[in-house]
């Protein structure tokens, strides 16, 4: 090489070292035939030494050195912008020579070979790659968990249904007048107030409420949004999901109207009633429970009140009672003897298993 060329390409070295991208410079290889059969490296920068872990990549054949290019598509895109002139980028993975990354490349022709920029984004890949995952689990877990999926815009005022199963089946979107024809006369108020509060405090929205089902019958619904936000913190739209509660509500009104009566049931028949969360590991008792074990209601209480106070012989059975229920397994028609107030009784136990939309019980 002359003084001149030798100079020229040892400033375009420098040049090229202070890049934190990969470069290199490539030349195009023929065949007898005059078709491009391999690419020659004649320079490459600090940056790309270092990811490869080499310093003699010059002088030798591209695909050669690193066969996986051809594997890839990137000789393909090189080949392609010698042949056309026009600049090429790529991102792909490559999984070859122990690299296991993936790399945005691009090609720009120059003279006979090529100028090759290469940036190892895998990182930002791995980051998209771990939203994208966290988006798709949290879709399938709102559309398995939600019988309507909905769109609202900033002001509430019309709603565009994305998924509908149980609750507003058939609903054409967009909906306007959507108060109107879904929510009872009774909760209209109660509905528009707390829109009114999730609007003014940009917060969740979340209210159980009436609706009317698809039959036309008024069911109950638990109802959440979220507000999107731009950039000033304004209001763009609200994200939402509704789940049909009508049955745990009809549950718990029938619960209701059945303690309303137990008070006057447990003072004629001398009994007591107990419920037991599962899963909150909570007991609580009626009236009659604290009268049948001379307990006031100031006491701590559990299920343990039957090994406390069933007498000598009856210890293992009251301790093989309460684990059963406290497994969630149901006990039907027990005989324990207790000893309450120097007197011994004899007790009935029985106890059943409910499943509710919200916990495991036993009663």
């Amino acid at each position: 090489q002359s003084p001149k060329v030798s100079e020229s390409q040892e400033l375009l070295q420098s040049v090229f070292d202070t890049s934190l991208i990969r470069i290199s410079i490539l030349q195009a290889v023929y065949d007898h035939e005059g078709n491009i059969s391999d690419f020659r490296i004649k320079l490459v920068n600090k940056e790309l030494e270092k990811e490869t872990g080499r310093t003699d990549l010059a002088g030798k054949l591209y695909s050669q050195e690193y066969p996986g290019i051809r594997q890839t598509g990137l000789y393909q895109l090189m080949l392609q912008v010698m042949e056309t002139g026009e600049a090429g980028q790529i991102e792909y993975y490559y999984p070859h020579e122990g690299f296991n990354k993936w790399y945005s490349c691009m090609f720009i022709k120059m003279g006979d070979g090529l100028l090759a920029t290469n940036l190892d984004v895998t990182e930002r890949r791995q980051s998209e790659e771990m939203v994208k995952s966290s988006e798709q689990r949290l879709r399938m877990f709102v559309t398995a968990s939600s019988d309507l999926i909905f769109q609202m815009d900033a002001d509430w005022t019309e709603m565009l249904v994305l998924k509908s199963d149980v609750v507003l089946v058939g609903t054409k979107s967009p909906v306007i007048q959507w108060i109107q024809q879904f929510i009872p006369d009774e909760e209209r108020q109660i509905f528009k107030d707390a829109i009114e509060n999730a609007k003014l405090n940009r917060k969740m929205f979340e209210l159980e409420h009436k609706m009317y089902l698809p039959d036309g019958e008024i069911g109950w619904s638990n109802t959440r949004a979220i507000p999107l936000l731009d950039e000033e913190g304004n209001i763009v739209e609200w994200f939402g999901v509704a789940t049909d509660i009508t049955d745990k509500k009809k549950f718990e009104q029938e619960r209701n109207r059945s303690y309303l009566l137990l008070p006057q049931a447990e003072a004629v028949a001398g009994t007591g009633t107990w419920h037991y969360d599962i899963i909150a590991n909570k007991v609580s008792w009626s009236d009659g429970m604290y009268d049948l074990f001379s307990q006031g209601k100031d006491q701590p209480i559990g299920l343990d009140i039957y090994e406390k106070y069933a007498i000598a012989e009856c210890k293992d059975r009251a301790i093989e009672i309460v684990n059963q229920i406290s497994a969630g397994n149901s006990v039907s028609e027990e005989l324990l003897k207790v000893h309450i107030n120097n007197k011994i009784k004899e007790i009935k136990i029985n106890a059943m298993v409910i499943f509710t939309m919200v916990n495991l019980s036993v009663f």
